[in-house]
């Protein structure tokens, strides 16, 4: 299966998102929990925290990298 360059732009975004807003919830929620494994407030903010961040990356990605690419050597 092959994806097209728009596909895995998305593909990338969502498991991006998917991955940093896991790591970066599951550190928060541990340190805010007293160092304890709070697995239900984890994936509350983390449903919370992917929700919010995954259309921004949406919206941001494209500017940004038109913006990026002018001060890139090809």
């Amino acid at each position: 299966m092959e994806l097209t360059k728009k596909q895995a732009n998305v593909l990338f975004a969502v498991v991006m998102v998917g991955t940093m807003t896991f790591i970066m919830t599951g550190v928060n929620t541990f340190i805010n929990a007293g160092y304890s494994l709070r697995l239900s407030a984890w994936m509350h903010n983390w449903i919370v925290a992917y929700v919010v961040a995954l259309p921004i990356m949406m919206l941001l990605s494209k500017p940004l990298r038109k913006v990026i690419s002018k001060y890139t050597k090809t």
